[in-house]
């Protein structure tokens, strides 16, 4: 006999019906059929076979109204600077899925894939291991299929761990290049990475707390082949954590070769060589090549410098690679370059390549705009873009080289670091900012204005939404203005309950009536004279440059209005977008949304 269980254990309710219709009841003993001829038994296998397949059709159909979509949550913990996410993808059997790619603070990041598996036909969950530096964190992850479809989640985590950042410095200097045809020697590259070496020794150990690890890597022509520079980027960025720092200079040759779309840049290593008669480039470092071995470094501050002639064609690519991309992609890897893609950098100003010797002079101190005592990563960038080009403007005409730099602040976050210590204790307030486009606008004008007040100013508001620090939240048409004057003067800063319509930028009068006592406020003797952050929020409805956008629109209307209604100095007054990067709120509400469209006011000087 032949039992029906066997046929399929999934729904034997789908297809019993017909067996029955085919055969007497008498027929089936013990649930069991006996068939009587050959002719019965291949009735029966047909109808069996015919219920099946329409089984796998329903089950088919109902497994393609799945749709592409996927969970997403993470967990910190306090021991660690690591946190787990967990990633649940619901999906059609026929879909084929790409690996998750995860963005923290807008960085794109290499992480630890730790397991997958397949709950089901429809359901697969991956866990993957994440470096969170410490604070706030924005987590984003990406994930795709091979026929395009692409599904963005974010969540924002806090990581609490307390780690002691350590700097790594890989410097790299190459004079010689033994297999190159032509006579390409340098005069001092080598020089230059020891120079770099001895200022940050100097000037960043006592910022670190001792935690400096610098791996000048400059000897000679056989320690600095191409396999050998790639082995200890990759064995140093093993030792790199996330809240560490880590900075690759290098000083060599920069040449471009090929045409149309092979045009490519290369920096050389010592074995570098172009053949004479092919002009085929042997061990050289193509462009955008480092930026991939860095990419598994896992922090988000990491910064590239290359001293070479072309190295700007680092920068081009890269930009050129950003347009299109999603406001969030649009950073990762800071790169520092000493000249334009079509500009020859000069090895020999003062003993040194002069974009390094302007860099080291900053470094040393030059580029403390603000007067803190400590230089950080926006203070060099425009330290060195103002003055290697005013140098080889004023010393050789003919030889022009400019400083570039990526990625550029309007475009993208940017990350603001301190570097070198000049004097004094370190900062109580040592840690990294990741600046909006518009806060990294306000802080390089300010550089470029010597504005030292609003540089410290965007310094202190970007910390205080970055730290455990709680803004508190007040209904301004419920105070007397003394009351919200004192409220300022006291905590620096609340959030006012002044809200808007989704995807609104308009006040109603009732919230316009809030304003007057937020005017009168800021006149108040206990403010007079102080400057004011305006700032604009959003929920997290939309995509996040809409929401950018959005939320400086708000924050500019609020601020017109207090300059036009209210009679506010227009000086006195900066307005700033943050979109939907600090909520207040659960985004996962009607009321956590609303509560997250407002504007908050800080206080400074």
């Amino acid at each position: 006999y032949i039992d029906p269980a066997k046929i399929s254990e999934h729904n034997k309710s789908m297809f019993v019906d017909d067996i029955f219709d085919s055969f007497k009841k008498d027929e089936l003993i013990n649930k069991s059929i006996i068939f009587t001829t050959d002719f019965d038994k291949k009735k029966f296998i047909r109808v069996a076979n015919n219920a099946i397949d329409r089984m796998k059709e329903i089950e088919d159909e109902k497994y393609n109204k799945v749709k592409f979509d996927i969970d997403f949550k993470i967990e910190s913990s306090i021991y660690t600077e690591y946190a787990t996410a967990t990633v649940l993808i619901h999906h059609r059997p026929s879909l084929q899925l790409k690996r998750a790619v995860f963005y923290i603070n807008g960085s794109a990041m290499y992480t630890n894939r730790l397991s997958s598996e397949d709950i089901s036909p429809v359901l697969r969950k991956e866990t993957y291991k994440v470096g969170l530096p410490t604070g706030k964190n924005k987590v984003r992850v990406d994930f795709s299929s091979l026929d395009g479809k692409k599904i963005i989640k974010s969540a924002m985590v806090e990581n609490i761990f307390k780690g002691k950042p350590t700097f790594h410095v890989v410097a790299i200097g190459v004079n010689r290049f033994p297999n190159w045809y032509e006579n390409k020697i340098l005069t001092n590259a080598v020089n230059d990475a020891n120079y770099v070496k001895e200022v940050l020794q100097k000037r960043s150990d006592k910022l670190f707390r001792g935690r400096v690890n610098i791996r000048p890597y400059t000897l000679n022509a056989d320690s600095t082949t191409k396999d050998n520079i790639t082995k200890l980027i990759e064995e140093v960025g093993k030792n790199v954590k996330p809240n560490d720092y880590f900075l690759l200079y290098v000083a060599s040759h920069g040449i471009i070769k090929g045409t149309g779309e092979d045009k490519k840049y290369y920096f050389a290593p010592s074995d570098f060589s172009v053949d004479s008669k092919y002009w085929a480039v042997k061990n050289g470092f193509k462009e955008n090549e480092i930026s991939k071995y860095l990419m598994n470094i896992p922090s988000i501050f990491r910064l590239v410098i290359l001293d070479t002639c072309h190295s700007g064609r680092e920068v081009d690519i890269i930009k050129k690679k950003l347009i299109g991309l999603p406001f969030a992609k649009k950073n990762g890897i800071s790169v520092l370059t000493a000249a334009k893609s079509t500009q020859l950098a000069n090895d020999k100003y003062k003993g040194h390549g002069l974009f390094t010797y302007v860099l080291v002079e900053g470094l040393d101190g030059k580029a403390d705009f603000n007067g803190n005592g400590v230089v950080d990563s926006i203070e060099i960038a425009q330290y060195v873009q103002d003055n290697v080009g005013r140098i080889s403007r004023s010393e050789n005409k003919y030889a022009i080289q400019d400083a570039m730099v990526i990625p550029e602040p309007t475009q993208t976050y940017t990350r603001r670091f301190d570097l070198t210590l000049l004097k004094g204790e370190r900062p109580k307030e040592f840690r990294p900012n990741i600046f909006t486009p518009k806060e990294s606008q306000l802080y390089i004008d300010a550089i470029r204005q010597q504005d030292t007040g609003m540089m410290n100013g965007v310094i202190r508001n970007n910390i205080r939404h970055n730290s455990d620090e709680k803004t508190e939240s007040v209904d301004a048409s419920k105070l007397s203005k003394e009351q919200l004057a004192n409220k300022l003067a006291l905590l620096g800063s609340v959030d006012v309950n002044i809200h808007f319509a989704v995807n609104s930028d308009k006040l109603t009068a009732q919230e316009v009536a809030k304003l007057e006592t937020i005017a009168e406020a800021l006149k108040d003797n206990a403010l007079k004279g102080k400057r004011v952050f305006i700032e604009g929020h959003t929920d997290w409805d939309g995509d996040e440059f809409s929401n950018m956008d959005l939320s400086q629109r708000r924050a500019n209307s609020v601020t017109k209005l207090l300059e036009d209604k209210f009679e506010i100095d227009a000086k006195r007054l900066t307005s700033l977008g943050f979109g939907e990067t600090y909520p207040v709120a659960s985004n996962d509400t009607e009321d956590g949304k609303a509560k997250n469209r407002r504007v908050s006011i800080f206080v400074y000087e």
